[in-house]
């Protein structure tokens, strides 16, 4: 599995077999080194020049380094940086590392106990496995690999925008794709949702995923074949060194002992400590327990101090854990202050100041989506950064803001790139607004700002009807939505039919091929409606009024033929910040 530069659980592997014993093939999925306590112990171990018995597949990590090394500097890849700073500072030279990432190969494809094995990084999906193998005489496989995009065996096998790249697609049910019925599949790099814990090694029929997050207190897996084909999964973990013990009661102490809780580094702010929850606590019998509801909630490592915050997590109308109708929305509030304002069409990012810097966060720290972020709101500031910086340090708050930007198009066309704040949080354990500093802020430095309008002193049964009315002019006005406060601080989304209905546009058109269109699937209480389009049907519920108005706009995309609907495709789809991405409202503005 991947070591991840944690050199003593390969210590203990190594060991178990007595060294790397010529009798036996030890092949590694890739990803040696980052992110673990020690890279300079993982080449040790392995040594810069392997013996032939020790196959490296190369991973995306492994990739990485080889770019720094090449010297091709990349400030997004912080754990490389160290790993090869650690490599450096044990005396190990560029050609001593170039030679141990000249043994990485990118797939390793064995014929062992009369089954097919083949060996990646990240997995290839099944019936691509078809198109590059042949059977030859005696039962050999033999694969062409002309035509697979190196970087696909390096993140695995998604959607096309995702692969090309270089972008996974963290779900279990992908390990169901690389299920193939003659070769045995054996990859690392992920193991289900990242919000979750890994999965099992045995992920699928004939497939092995030994990601197992070593180093974040997981293991390292491990698959073993006898000469008899039998398996078995071995597991070694990494020692931990011994700690500080957490004073007892503390968040930091609560946050670790939760199972639900996921405490990590946070990315690219070193003694800063990122805590997020796992999808799995939003069950209903886990959520109300949950120590951390926080969506990106940073400690500082060395006093479990709050040094950055966002929301408490809340949810949408009709979703668990929330009201299921409008009228359930009023009568959850009933005598308490509620107010709405307008839900932007972006994306969540925290402004804060930590270690006397003033930083933009996503909820993992500082990534691509929050560096942007970081250039629009010092391009907001221009040479007022400094005067932001100090007031928003003495009040100890974090910015909420949503960042609007066509790197990252969203639903709704928002309009030009800004940065818009929704909140001023108090950096503390618990979630405390502190409206004054928001405003303050925002009129101070310009900031948009959606107003708080009150729809009831008192929520009552006259509330609803003010409710509707309100969501029925964002309606109107193609907004995606609002949200609406209760005065004891809990907050509900409620999304528009326009912003649904864009919203099943989108999932529709995610792997659309515009000569085979996809079928809308029937919804409950009836069965489908037909429609022909461009000699395709299309089916579409019809109590899915969302459904129903993604598949006009398909009928639209398509009304002058495959190759035109293609067209159209390309041309709304823009570099973005996670790859390349449909616009969706330019596509919307250019159909017929």
């Amino acid at each position: 599995g991947d070591v991840q530069s944690c050199a003593g659980a390969l210590a203990k592997l190594k060991e178990h077999y007595g060294g790397w014993d010529p009798r036996t093939l030890f092949v590694f999925v890739g990803d040696l080194f980052d992110r673990g306590p020690d890279a300079a112990g993982v080449a040790e171990l392995i040594g810069v020049r392997p013996p032939d018995n020790v196959v490296l597949v190369e991973g995306n990590h492994d990739e990485n380094l080889r770019f720094l090394l090449a010297g091709l500097p990349r400030t997004d890849w912080p754990d490389t940086t160290r790993s090869l700073q650690q490599l450096r500072a044990a005396g190990y030279g560029d050609d001593d590392i170039a030679a141990l990432l000249d043994r990485c190969r990118p797939a390793v494809a064995l014929y062992f106990a009369s089954r097919h094995y083949l060996v990646t990084h990240a997995g290839l999906a099944g019936d691509l496995l078809d198109k590059i193998t042949s059977l030859e005489e005696g039962g050999r496989l033999r694969y062409d690999f002309t035509e697979v995009p190196h970087r696909q065996l390096l993140v695995g096998s998604a959607d096309r925008r995702h692969t090309w790249h270089g972008h996974s697609q963290y779900d279990r049910r992908v390990e169901e794709t690389l299920s193939h019925p003659l070769i045995v599949q054996v990859h690392g790099h992920r193991n289900g949702n990242r919000a979750e814990s890994p999965g099992p090694e045995a992920a699928a029929p004939n497939v092995w995923a030994l990601e197992q997050r070593v180093e974040y207190g997981g293991h390292l897996a491990a698959l073993e074949v006898d000469a008899a084909g039998h398996t078995r999964i071995l597991r070694f973990v990494e020692p931990r060194p011994a700690a500080t013990p957490l004073v007892p009661h503390t968040l930091h102490a609560r946050l670790a002992a939760h199972p639900e809780v996921r405490i990590r580094p946070a990315k690219g702010l070193p003694g800063v400590l990122a805590c997020t929850f796992t999808r799995r606590a939003l069950a209903w019998d886990q959520w109300p327990g949950v120590a951390c509801k926080a969506r990106g909630l940073f400690l500082d490592e060395r006093d479990s101090r709050v040094v950055a915050r966002g929301y408490d997590a809340f949810f949408e109308v009709g979703q668990p854990h929330a009201p299921a109708t409008l009228a359930d929305v009023v009568a959850a509030g009933v005598g308490q202050p509620l107010s709405v304002r307008r839900k932007w069409n972006g994306y969540l990012a925290l402004v804060a100041v930590t270690g006397g810097e003033l930083r933009v966060l996503t909820k993992k720290g500082i990534d691509k989506a929050a560096r942007h972020a970081q250039q629009l709101l010092h391009s907001h500031l221009g040479d007022r950064a400094g005067d932001f910086t100090r007031q928003l340090a003495v009040a100890d708050v974090t910015l909420a803001c949503e960042i609007i930007t066509p790197r990252d198009p969203h639903l709704i066309d928002e309009g030009p790139a800004r940065v818009v704040v929704l909140d001023a949080i108090a950096n503390e354990e618990r979630e405390v607004l502190v409206p004054a500093v928001r405003d303050q802020l925002a009129a101070q430095f310009g900031f948009v700002c959606p107003a708080v309008e009150q729809l009831a002193a008192a929520a009552d049964e006259a509330t609803l009807p003010l409710l509707e009315a309100r969501l029925a002019r964002s309606e109107a006005a193609g907004d995606e939505g609002l949200v609406v406060t209760y005065g004891d601080g809990q907050r509900v989304k409620v999304k528009t039919e326009h912003f649904r209905a864009r919203k099943a546009l989108r999932a529709l058109l995610r792997d659309f091929d515009p000569a085979h269109p996809p079928v809308v699937p029937p919804g409950p209480g009836g069965g489908p409606a037909f429609a022909t389009v461009g000699g395709a049907q299309a089916a579409v519920s019809p109590v899915s009024s969302a459904n129903a108005a993604a598949a006009a706009v398909l009928a639209r995309l398509l009304a002058d033929g495959p190759q035109a609907a293609a067209a159209r495709l390309a041309a709304a789809t823009v570099d973005g910040l996670a790859g390349q991405v449909l616009n969706l409202p330019v596509l919307l503005a250019d159909l017929p």
